[in-house]
């Protein structure tokens, strides 16, 4: 079958805009209504970082554009007990300068309907799935952001009773523990942890010692106990 000219401009018009739309993202744009900023007393690199490093801490990035201030996470799992509903949910940050000491943070809660394809998420208006978790999540990285900052003034935030956040770490009281610190540098000798020493038992920890357990048929309970202890320091003595 033979094509008009105009049938196969129109074809090489719909490839083009196919193909560009797969190699092309624009992020969503963030809602700017009060409860979904904080205004930081900082530089915009400083507030940059800590809003990187509190991230990282909490969730695993996708992408980020320093370039223009955005910064995006994987999908992580939340629990309503209520509801019994687990929700998919992902943060979406940008900073922008407001002033010469004034930088303003967005974050937004992207939620995934069950079933729905990640890559249907900025096709269709976010649905509010639970408010109560959506604001936790946000103010709980507000918060995360101003404890790397210099001079930043917390604010406490409390979890709803019904909401259970899966593969996210719950607040450490506390000093750092000894225990912790022996764990992560015997971790990271034998290439399960890639970060340096704190004795903070974050996220990252818990997954490296998760692995490590698992794999050596030991409790995977993500914490740094005897029996676990004493193998691996067993591997440092081979």
């Amino acid at each position: 079958m033979r094509l008009s000219c105009i049938g196969k401009t129109a074809l090489s018009m719909l490839a083009y805009a196919l193909l560009s739309s797969c190699t092309v993202y624009s992020p969503p744009p963030l809602n700017p209504s009060a409860g979904e900023y904080r205004d930081f007393a900082a530089e915009r690199r400083e507030v940059w970082n800590a809003l990187v490093t509190a991230l990282a801490a909490k969730e695993s990035i996708r992408n980020t554009d320093a370039a223009n201030g955005l910064v995006r996470t994987d999908y992580d799992l939340l629990e309503d007990k209520e509801s019994g509903r687990r929700l998919q949910y992902s943060f979406l940050a940008k900073v922008d300068e407001e002033g010469k000491r004034a930088v303003r943070v967005h974050i937004n809660i992207r939620f995934l309907l069950p079933g729905q394809p990640a890559w249907m998420e900025d096709m269709q208006a976010q649905p509010v799935l639970n408010k109560n978790a959506e604001n936790y999540l946000r103010q709980d990285l507000f918060e995360a952001i101003c404890e790397n900052l210099s001079g930043c003034k917390s604010r406490p935030v409390m979890a709803p009773v019904s909401i259970v956040l899966e593969g996210r770490e719950e607040a450490q009281p506390g000093p750092p523990s000894d225990e912790v610190k022996e764990a992560q540098q015997l971790l990271a000798e034998n290439g399960y942890y890639p970060d340096a020493a704190n004795g903070l038992l974050a996220r990252k920890t818990r997954q490296a010692l998760k692995k490590f357990q698992e794999e050596y048929g030991l409790p995977a309970t993500g914490r740094p106990d005897p029996q676990m202890l004493d193998a691996l320091r067993a591997l440092r003595q081979k």
